[in-house]
């Protein structure tokens, strides 16, 4: 739909898309209806609850029962909405009527609901205060559980299942490899493996000083060879470490420590937009806003590592330039996403920065912290 927004993003300024043709599906469960006002004639009919989105109204049947004091009523009824790129508004409006008469009603803003899979619904309970008082002053209210549901875009649907293939090929070979690690390891690791690393130990702590003065009196010869080592180290230990986070162990781990911001990330607009296959992509600067820090302080230490990485490249000179044309956009849309609504030049001084010879030395990133909060700090 039109002006769908996702509910950790109701900020002051949300964010409407136009969407693209898509299978989004709103479904209302109607539990029952409390403390209703009077009804309008002496013989009044049951209250039914109708549901309209967007020009469409549906209703349901008659309630299953009724309070024995108040006017209250229980439901059973499901009213299903499919919804696509025909739709104009994202509300849902919910009335209470009684004998052709509206008694009350409410209406919902359907962007206050976070959208699931439909082959896996996520629907949550929902209690809505309706637009009338009664006499004795409580309000009435409708109970529903409500959900909002699509189905992933077809890269997201790519990604999973090569996901779900490359997991299932490491639990294939870990269980196969595991057994013969583990009898490898009873054998190796015991107090006789210190006999053959007692002599190397000993020997790397009396040459220690030694190597030390030597890789500080030949730095400039040894460091594009230490940087070198450096990286092929760290791309063998990423590996290693991809290897074993893949493990089904390793998966376990990961989902424990990341479980609860993963969860927070899902109820996004950014989140929602990326995965599920309803309206426009949204841009790297508005997925990037979503991560950036937005108070003063944390950006000051992000805009300070960002200019940090921007001047490395003087240490390795000639290599150091070409790294520039990588990170010259990476930096243009962090500085473009925290920086460039108030300041429309950012990027063409980013770019210039990291991109022009001799001139990584300029803190950008600093420079358009000071225009953004200077004046914030002196006040």
């Amino acid at each position: 739909f039109s002006h769908l927004t996702m509910p950790a993003l109701l900020s002051k300024n949300p964010e409407s898309f136009t969407p693209s043709k898509s299978d989004v599906s709103f479904v209302c469960n109607v539990i029952g209806v409390y403390n209703l006002p009077p009804p309008p004639s002496p013989t009044p009919s049951l209250p039914l609850i109708t549901v309209t989105v967007n020009e469409s109204t549906l209703s349901t049947t008659s309630p299953k029962s009724k309070h024995p004091v108040n006017l209250s009523y229980r439901y059973d009824s499901t009213l299903t909405f499919p919804l696509n790129s025909t739709n104009s508004n994202s509300t849902a409006t919910f009335k209470v009527v009684q004998s052709g008469v509206e008694l009350s009603s409410y209406t919902l803003n359907l962007s206050s609901i976070t959208l699931s899979h439909k082959n896996n619904p996520e629907p949550f309970q929902k209690t809505l205060t309706l637009h009338t008082q009664t006499p004795t002053n409580l309000p009435p209210t409708l109970r529903c559980t409500l959900t909002l549901t699509s189905s992933y875009r077809r890269e997201v649907k790519l990604l999973t299942s090569t996901a779900k293939g490359y997991f299932n090929l490491v639990d294939s070979v870990s269980d196969a490899v595991t057994p013969s690690v583990r009898a490898v390891k009873s054998k190796v690791v015991t107090k006789y493996a210190l006999i053959p690393l007692l002599p190397f130990l000993v020997t790397s702590a009396c040459l220690a000083p030694f190597i030390a003065g030597v890789g500080i009196i030949g730095l400039p010869l040894f460091l594009p060879l230490a940087a070198l080592c450096f990286l092929v180290t760290l791309c063998v230990s990423c590996v290693t470490g991809v290897f074993w986070f893949s493990r089904e162990e390793g998966r376990g781990r990961v989902s424990r420590l990341i479980g609860g911001s993963f969860k927070s990330l899902e109820g996004t607009k950014v989140y929602q937009q990326v995965v599920y296959d309803f309206g426009d992509r949204p841009s790297a600067v508005v997925m990037c806003k979503t991560f950036l820090p937005v108070d003063a302080g944390s950006r000051l230490l992000l805009s300070l590592l960002i200019d940090f990485v921007g001047s490395c490249s003087y240490l390795l000179p000639g290599a150091g330039e070409a790294f520039d044309v990588f990170w010259a956009p990476m930096q243009t849309l962090m500085l473009v996403s925290m920086y460039g609504d108030g300041n429309k030049s950012i990027k063409y001084v980013s770019m210039a920065e990291e991109l022009l010879p001799f001139t990584d030395v300029l803190p950008t990133a600093c420079l358009g912290w000071m225009k953004e909060h200077g004046m914030e700090v002196r006040d």
